[in-house]
């Protein structure tokens, strides 16, 4: 028994708690004018309703305001369908189950001068009296709306085969198409769907629609892509032939009709590279023939058909030459190794830098070395395409020995002694040999002999080095005569 007692007040509370809270559905409407008006059905009886208010966020562009304010107006025993102030049809919300359409007494709020086309969110935060206080945990409502376009809309200008998107026209419209054969459907209802535009430069269609707030019309107009071309330059010159490490520069030749502009350039170089400026230079790391693209598109968005060129990049010789040491005064050989990928070799440039010599024209040359040291030979090579590289070695000239000598001056019946002075450079004497003018030979540096005549004798001394350079100096010694 106690616990029933205890059950029973508790019940007829939250009962007399649900009578007291009236704010039972929720529909809202909007009207040609922009203006938003909320109706909220209730049950009041003879209470006045300015005596209640609402708290209500309104949401426009992500700008949002808080209200709290009695309704703006109230009507009774009348239908939701019969509602006043709204032009478009009027849109259920939310409501109580088996409450809903049942009192037909209304609170309306009205937000006034909206823009339309942007998302409007309205939240009924709460109901601040018993007189619309929720009744089944309605609140906090959301609800997000765009406002009906109310002007003729603007024309819609077209690419072939790009999809515009669908035109929203507001409440209630419906709309036919005057030229099917841009593929669009004859007619239909609500927004104008996407499709995919048919047909050349210049085909239009023309909707004409209907909605709640009145009726337009505008047109579909398909516009010309751009018509591109470009051409390809190298050093200033027109080629579509370049070597490998040469720039080619790219220029954009591409028009379309006026006042529109062109403003977006794909190149797409063939290799996997690309580039979106409208000029662009580029060089290629690798030889062979590529197939160049460039797209372009309009300020429209209007994507031309892709232009291409196949340009080539011919390979570069491959310079080397070789040549064997020898002694200065010497004829040395110089023997063309070079090769080449594509085409033929068509000229040799040999060049001996730093020994004042002009330039051989011929695939083998042969030169001689005035002087011992190490020199600079450079061989350019050009190929029948055009392209040209070259080489550089050092060559080592082994250096001639400055041969020369002294002798003793004695008396008849001495012995003569001779020394070699000579200077022997980056290298060593191997050998020496004297010509005494009469047969005699000696073989080291510092040979002894008699010479047999008084007056003078011509000696010859040839000296040789270990990198088989010979090099002889003439000289003379003398014998004096005996007193009598």
């Amino acid at each position: 028994m106690k616990s029933t007692y205890f059950i029973l007040p508790l019940f007829l509370s939250l009962f007399l708690f649900n009578l007291r809270a009236h704010s039972v559905q929720v529909q809202y409407c909007v009207s040609c004018n922009g203006d938003l008006r909320i109706w909220v059905e209730h049950w009041h009886g003879a209470e006045d309703p300015t005596a209640t208010t609402m708290t209500i966020d309104l949401a426009v562009d992500g700008n949002t305001t808080t209200q709290t304010s009695a309704p703006g107006g109230s009507v009774q025993n009348m239908q939701f369908g019969n509602l006043p102030g709204c032009s478009s049809p009027i849109t259920y919300a939310t409501g109580c189950p088996g409450e809903q359409n049942t009192y037909n007494d209304w609170v309306y709020y009205d937000f006034n001068g909206l823009p339309q086309n942007e998302q409007i969110t309205f939240t009924i935060i709460s109901g601040n009296t018993v007189f619309t206080e929720d009744a089944c945990n309605m609140y906090p409502l959301s609800v997000t709306f765009t406002l009906d376009n109310l002007q003729n809309l603007p024309n819609v200008q077209l690419c072939e085969d790009v999809d515009p998107g669908a035109v929203q026209l507001g409440g209630g419209a419906s709309w036919t198409n005057s030229n099917p054969a841009i593929g669009l459907a004859a007619s239909g209802n609500g927004a104008v769907q996407n499709f995919s535009p048919v047909g050349p430069p210049g085909t239009s269609a023309t909707i004409s629609y209907t909605t709640n707030c009145g009726s337009g019309t505008f047109d579909y107009i398909i516009l010309p892509p751009p018509t591109t071309e470009f051409s390809t330059l190298s050093n200033g010159t027109s080629s579509t032939s370049i070597c490998l490490g040469s720039t080619f520069d790219f220029t954009d030749n591409s028009t379309i009709p006026a006042p529109d502009s062109i403003i977006g350039w794909i190149w797409e170089f063939g290799d996997g590279n690309t580039s979106i400026d409208q000029n662009p230079s580029y060089t290629y790391n690798a030889p062979g023939e590529f197939d160049v693209t460039l797209t372009t598109s309009s300020n429209l968005g209007c994507n031309s058909t892709s232009v291409i060129q196949q340009i080539t990049i011919n390979d570069l010789p491959n310079p080397n030459f070789s040549t064997i040491s020898d002694c200065a005064n010497t004829d040395m050989i110089f023997t063309d190794l070079s090769t080449v990928n594509s085409g033929s070799i068509s000229e040799w440039h040999w060049d001996f830098l730093n020994n004042n010599s002009t330039d051989y024209l011929t695939q083998d040359v042969n030169h001689i070395f005035t002087s011992g040291g190490t020199y600079p030979i450079q061989l350019t090579i050009e190929t029948s395409d055009g392209c040209i590289d070259s080489t550089i070695q050092n060559i080592i000239v082994y250096h001639l020995p400055q041969v020369s000598f002294i002798s003793d001056t004695v008396c008849l019946g001495n012995v003569t002694t001779f020394t070699d002075q000579s200077i022997v450079t980056n290298a060593t004497v191997t050998f020496w040999e004297w010509d005494f003018g009469f047969g005699v030979t000696g073989i080291t540096n510092s040979p002894t002999t008699y010479l047999s005549a008084i007056g003078n004798h011509n000696i010859n001394l040839t000296l040789t080095t270990n990198q088989g350079c010979s090099n002889i100096a003439n000289g003379t010694a003398y014998i004096y005569a005996l007193p009598n």
